[in-house]
Formats: C-alpha cells, sequence, structure tokens
C-alpha cells in the first residue's frame, strides 16, 4: 500500500510540471503596443466571412482596423454605417473588422432592433477572448495596422475618418486622440487618484476646498481662456471664509461695494461663532487661527459658462461653510462727505493720469485727476472703522493732497481747506450680512 501511495504522488507531481508551462504560456500572454507586429492570430467565431476559421489578418497586402465594440454601446452602434462605408471606399487597400466579447446570441438580438447593424457586411468577431489578450482595453478602441503588420495607432474610435484612413494607407505620419483608459478602474476610488487616464484634459467643471495647506503664503491666481479672454478659473490658497466670501461678492476684491479684504465695516455677522471670521488681534494667536479656519479654494468652469463662475461660487462658499450670505441695504451710523464751500475746492485739468497715492514718510495723500468717491475710499482708508457716504452731488474731477488724519475732527479741518466736510448722521449703504 506504500508503494502504491508513492507512485500516486509521483504521477501526481509529474501532471503538475508537465501542466505548468502551459498555464504560465496562457497567463503570460503579451500586451501588444504600438510599433510592435501583429502576430498570426486565428479566429473561429466570425460572422460576415467565408471562412470558418481565419486569420485576422488574411490580407497581408492590406492595411487592417481592428474595431473593439460593443452591441450595447450606443456610439458603437451608430458607427457601422461610417464603417460600411469607408472600408466600401478603400475596399482594395483596407480591411475593417469589428471585435466583440459579447455573444452571436447578442448580435442576434442586434440585428433585430438595428437595420444599420442587421445590413452591415464587415466581419464580426464575437464570443472573442484572444485578441483581448493582446489588446486589454475594455472601452471601445481601435488598432490600426498597416500592410507590414506593424501596429501603427491604438485610438479613440472617434480618430476614424477618411482623412486618417487616407494617411494609414499613404504610411503617412498619424496623429490621432490616444485610447486613455484605466486598466484596473476602482470605483470605491477617487477618479482622481486613478492613474492612466488624462484626468485633467477630460475635466470640464469642477470647485473644491482644503484646510490649510502648510508651506503655502495667501495666495490668489487665476486662468483666462485665450479665446473667449474670460476667467474660467480662480483659486485662493489659505483664505478666511470672510475673504473668500469678500472675493465672491465684491467682483472678485475690487473693494467696489464693501471695501478692501481687511474692510470689515460692510461686513455683518449674525452668528454665535464670530471667532470663526474675524482674525485675532494678539499675533500670538494668528497661527493657530489660521491653522483652524483659513482654506483653500479652487473653481473651474467651461469657457461658456464663465458668466456664472462668480453665482457658483457664491452658492459653493454658502453649501461648503454651511452659512447664508445676504446683500443688504441697512441703515448705521456713519458720515456724509458734504459741500462746505464750492469756491474752495480744487479741479483737475481732467488730462493726466488718474491715482490716489499715500507718501508714508510726509503722511501726505495725493488725489489726482479723480471723482469724489476716490476721495472717499481714501477717507474711510484713514478713518478705519467709519462709514462715509457723499452727499455732494459733486460730477467734476478734483486734485488735491490732505495730511492723513486717524482723528475725524482732525480730518474735518483738513477737508474744510478743500471745500469739504463730513457730518455724522444716519447713513444708507450696501452690507453683507453672514448668518
Amino acid at each position: 500500500m506504500k508503494n502504491i501511495s508513492i507512485l500516486k504522488y509521483i504521477l501526481m507531481l509529474v501532471s503538475i510540471l508537465f501542466y505548468l508551462p502551459l498555464w504560465s504560456q496562457t497567463k503570460s500572454s503579451k500586451t501588444l503596443s504600438v510599433g510592435d507586429k501583429l502576430p498570426a492570430i486565428h479566429i473561429s467565431k466570425i460572422l460576415n466571412s467565408s471562412k470558418a476559421v481565419r486569420k485576422i489578418q488574411d490580407n497581408s497586402e492590406k492595411h487592417l482596423i481592428i474595431d473593439f465594440w460593443s452591441p450595447y454601446c450606443s456610439y458603437s452602434v451608430k458607427t457601422f454605417k461610417e464603417l460600411d462605408s469607408t472600408q466600401q471606399l478603400f475596399k482594395k487597400d483596407l480591411e475593417v473588422i469589428r471585435v466583440t466579447r459579447q455573444t452571436d446570441l447578442d448580435l442576434r438580438k442586434l440585428f433585430a432592433r438595428s437595420e444599420i447593424a442587421s445590413n452591415s457586411k464587415l466581419p464580426l468577431v464575437y464570443s472573442d477572448s484572444t485578441l483581448r489578450e493582446f489588446f486589454p482595453i475594455e472601452l471601445p478602441h481601435q488598432v490600426w495596422v498597416d500592410n507590414k503588420g506593424i501596429i501603427r495607432a491604438i485610438a479613440n474610435p472617434q480618430n476614424f475618418t477618411v482623412e486618417n484612413v487616407k494617411k494609414l494607407i499613404h504610411n503617412e505620419g498619424l496623429n490621432l486622440l490616444p485610447m486613455d483608459h484605466f486598466q484596473n478602474f476602482n470605483p470605491a476610488q477617487p477618479l482622481f487618484m486613478q492613474a492612466n487616464m488624462s484626468f485633467m484634459n477630460n475635466l470640464e467643471q469642477f470647485s473644491y476646498y482644503t484646510r490649510y495647506i502648510n508651506g503655502i503664503n495667501q495666495k490668489a491666481g487665476n486662468t483666462v481662456d485665450p479665446i473667449s479672454k474670460k476667467v474660467i478659473r480662480r483659486a485662493y490658497y489659505n483664505m478666511s471664509v470672510k475673504n473668500l466670501i469678500k472675493l465672491a461678492y465684491d467682483n472678485f476684491g475690487s473693494g467696489e461695494k464693501y471695501g478692501a479684504l481687511s474692510d470689515d465695516r460692510r461686513v455683518i455677522y449674525e452668528r454665535d461663532d464670530p471667532e470663526k471670521f474675524f482674525m485675532p488681534t494678539d499675533n500670538n494667536e494668528l497661527i493657530e487661527w489660521e491653522w483652524n479656519n483659513t482654506y483653500c479654494y479652487e473653481i473651474k468652469v467651461l469657457p461658456e459658462n464663465a458668466d456664472k463662475l462668480p453665482k457658483m461660487m457664491k452658492h459653493d462658499l454658502q453649501r461648503f461653510f454651511n452659512i447664508s450670505v445676504n446683500e443688504e441695504t441697512r441703515i448705521v451710523d456713519g458720515y456724509a462727505l458734504i459741500i462746505s464751500d464750492k469756491n474752495k475746492i480744487p479741479l483737475s485739468s481732467g488730462i493726466g493720469r488718474s491715482l490716489t497715492l499715500y507718501n508714508q514718510k510726509s503722511g501726505i495723500t495725493s488725489v489726482e485727476n479723480q471723482l469724489v468717491k476716490q476721495l472717499i475710499k481714501s477717507l474711510e482708508g484713514k478713518l478705519r472703522n467709519d462709514i462715509i457716504v457723499d452727499e455732494t452731488n459733486f460730477k467734476e474731477r478734483i486734485l488735491l493732497q490732505y495730511k492723513g488724519k486717524d482723528n475725524i475732527q482732525e480730518m474735518r479741518e483738513e477737508l474744510n481747506k478743500f471745500g469739504f466736510d463730513l457730518i455724522p448722521k444716519k447713513v444708507e449703504t450696501k452690507v453683507l450680512v453672514i448668518r
């Protein structure tokens, strides 16, 4: 009995050793690439063929396009007519073969519902497993082979045009869209983390935000579409929520309605957590505050949606940070700029540059060739917390220089020299209300 057991063991070992090379050969079939020579591949499951078994490239003098498709892909079905007509146009020089993993029954079902497919005369390989070993891409794609059997391209089916077929036949350079694909696509993993595909080239629209990213200073950037000249991407790095809101609601930092980013006088917080929005006055607390309360935000749209970008950013911020932002007109304590003596107002000639400059050394602010609204912006910058509205109704441009003051009484004395004054009153102004 012992000898019989040993004999059984030896026979089993020999059979395993005999099988191993065959198993290894099956599992290590080579994936072909551009530039490789197409081997002699024999196909037995094929429709529209005069031979029961044939080589994939029987007509070696012809160029070959192998079209991998699916009867359940609407685009693949639509291309039957184009493939057939192009095949007829170049029938002396070209052969088109369509290949699918689906069964002949699947094809029969397709023929029953599609006249275009049922009338096709192209060779149709079905239940394929052999060709897929050489070209394992899962999506519909095409393999372009020249008349010497050399693979010239593995490409997107959208490349199939008469012009490109002519280039193949005349052995000209092919510049086809590559067939990007996910070799081992995992639907449970974020799309952008999976390589082997030109993710950014296919990304038409996105927005995201992250927590504070160490190593990046507070920055902003944008991308302009070269054709429409419109901004299609905006990005902000390590910004506070308050600053992101002001950027979205005030023409991306122009300060026309709500002032500069550091100016909070027209932003009202009706929330219980203002510490998330206001920077601490103590610099020792600033680093920790930035870690917890600043964010990176980016949005990108198609050129045709460029005008919608500001509205989309507003919606993003409210959704991301669970806040409500409203533009309202309110009555608040402030000052009105009035004319005290029109004859004292220094007028500009209207010729030359228009600017507002502050000389830090002398403390003098120059308002050159500007409207009154620019003077008000300058005054608010000096007074910091006070809101000033224009009640001058003055339309001409002015030219003046005043010494910078942060005291309202001293500022009034300075303005009186130029025929203006500031009077305290309840003023109406636009504000951003965050709830």
